[in-house]
C-alpha cells in the first residue's frame, strides 16, 4: 500500500510539473514578446512630415495587458523559484520510488535465489515474476536467474535418467545421458564427467562384447549404432575406430548384396525412350485386361524414381470408377485422386496408374489379415479382395525400392 502510494504521487507530481513547465514557457515568451513592444512615439505639430503620399499604420495590439506585463515581469523570480522547487520535489519522489521499487525487488530475487537453492523452482519463478512486475527494468536479473533455473532443472533430470539407466543395467545409455549434462551449475559439469570416468572400462567392456556377438549376426546396422553411441559418451576414446571402419565396410557389401537379391525378385523393363528401367513384381500382369492391385518404380540414370500404383479393373460391365475405397481389416480408406482410363473389345477394363502418395496405406495392406477393395462408379460398384500373393509382391517391390537408397 505504501509502494502504491508513493506511485500515485509521483504520477501526480510529474503531470502537474510538466504542466507548469509549459506555462513557464509560454510566460517567458510572452515576456521576450512584450518586452519587444515599445510605444510608439507621438508625432510634435513642429516636426516636419515628410512629402509625398501619406502613410497610415495602425497601432500594434499588444500581446498583453502593460499590467498583466508589469506584473509577471515583477513576479519572474518567484515563478522560477516555485518551478524549481516544483522539479527537485518531483525528481526526489522518483528517486525514492525507484529505490523503493530496487530494494523490493532486490529482495525478491535474493528469495528467489534461496529458493533455487533449495530446489523450489516454483517458487522462485514466482518470486521473480513478482520482481519483474514491480519493476520492469530488472529483467536482466531476471533472465539470470531462470537461465539457472533451467540449467539446474535440466542437470537433474538427466542425472534421474542417468541412475535410471544404470539400474536396468543400461550402462551405456547413461554414459550417453551422462555427456549431455553441461550446466556449470553447482558444477554438475564435473559430477558427470567424474561420473563418465568411473564408468568408462565398463561401457568399453559391454561395448566391445555387443559388437562381437552383433559382428557373428551379420547385424553390422546394430554394431555401427553402438560404435556411434560409445563415441557420443566419450568422444576422446578412440578404442573402436578401426573396428568401426571394417564394419562400414561390411555393412556397405552387405546392403549391396541386399538390393542384388531383391531386385532379382522382381520383373525388369527397359523403356529405350524415356531412358528408363521398370521394375515390377512377376506376377504383376503384362497388360491392362485383367485384375490387378501392384506398385512399381523405376530407375533412371542410377536414381530411383517414385513409386506408382496400379489398379485394374476387368469385367464385362462398364463402372465408369470414380474413385475406389479399401477395406483394412475394419477401418476405410479412399483413394479419389486417382484418374481413371478406360478401354474395351469384346469385354472393358478401366485402369489408373498414378504416383504413390500413401505408402502408409501400403504397408497396412501388407501386414493386413484382410483387405477389400470397392471401385465405385457412376451408378454401381465392385469388390475384389486382395489377395495374399499381390500383399507379397506389395512387400517385395516395397523392400526392392529401399534397398536401393
Amino acid at each position: 500500500m505504501k509502494k502504491f502510494f508513493w506511485v500515485v504521487i509521483n504520477l501526480i507530481l510529474i503531470v502537474a510539473t510538466e504542466g507548469l513547465w509549459l506555462i513557464l514557457l509560454l510566460i517567458y515568451f510572452v515576456v521576450r514578446r512584450s518586452n519587444k513592444l515599445k510605444p510608439d512615439k507621438l508625432l510634435s505639430s513642429n516636426e516636419a512630415q515628410p512629402s509625398g503620399p501619406t502613410v497610415v499604420t495602425l497601432p500594434s495590439k499588444p500581446v498583453i495587458s502593460e499590467k498583466t506585463r508589469q506584473t509577471l515581469q515583477d513576479n519572474w523570480k518567484l515563478i522560477t523559484g516555485l518551478s524549481l522547487v516544483a522539479v527537485l520535489l518531483v525528481a526526489s519522489v522518483s528517486f525514492g520510488t525507484r529505490f523503493l521499487n530496487d530494494r523490493e525487488s532486490n529482495q525478491l530475487f535474493a528469495k528467489a535465489q534461496e529458493k533455487i537453492n533449495a530446489d523450489d523452482f516454483k517458487g522462485a519463478r514466482i518470486d521473480i515474476d513478482q520482481a519483474l512486475r514491480g519493476n520492469p527494468s530488472a529483467s536482466q536479473r531476471a533472465n539470470e536467474l531462470r537461465t539457472q533455473i533451467n540449467g539446474i532443472e535440466q542437470a537433474l533430470k538427466l542425472f534421474a535418467e542417468a541412475d535410471k539407466a544404470l539400474l536396468e543395467d543400461e550402462i551405456l545409455v547413461a554414459a550417453k545421458t551422462l555427456r549431455r549434462v553441461t550446466s556449470d551449475e553447482r558444477d554438475f559439469r564435473k559430477k558427470a564427467e567424474r561420473q563418465l570416468m568411473e564408468l568408462e572400462g565398463k561401457v568399453q567392456g559391454i561395448v566391445s562384447e555387443r559388437i562381437s556377438k552383433l559382428k557373428t549376426l551379420a547385424r553390422y546396422e546394430e554394431a555401427r549404432e553402438i560404435i556411434i553411441d560409445f563415441a557420443s559418451a566419450y568422444p576422446d576414446n578412440m578404442k573402436f575406430s578401426e573396428e568401426a571402419e571394417e564394419i562400414s565396410n561390411l555393412l556397405e557389401k552387405q546392403r549391396e548384396s541386399k538390393k542384388r537379391i531383391a531386385l532379382s525378385k522382381l520383373r525388369k523393363s527397359y523403356d529405350e525412350f524415356q531412358n528408363v528401367t521398370w521394375y515390377k513384381s512377376p506376377s504383376s500382369p503384362r497388360y491392362r485386361s485383367s485384375n490387378a492391385f501392384y506398385i512399381y518404380f523405376g530407375v533412371e540414370s542410377g536414381s530411383k524414381l517414385p513409386l506408382r500404383l496400379v489398379m485394374q479393373y476387368f469385367s464385362s460391365d462398364w463402372l465408369f470408377i470414380q474413385e475406389a475405397k479399401i477395406n483394412i481389416d475394419g477401418s476405410i480408406y479412399t483413394i479419389d485422386n486417382a484418374d481413371w482410363e478406360r478401354d474395351n473389345d469384346s469385354d472393358i477394363w478401366e485402369w489408373s496408374d498414378e504416383l504413390l502418395d500413401r505408402r502408409d496405406l501400403i504397408e497396412k495392406i501388407i501386414k493386413s489379415k484382410s483387405a477389400i477393395i470397392r471401385y465405385e462408379g457412376r451408378q454401381y460398384y465392385d469388390t475384389r479382395t486382395i489377395s495374399s500373393s499381390q500383399k507379397l509382391a506389395l512387400k517385395q517391390v516395397l523392400e526392392a525400392y529401399d534397398a536401393l537408397d
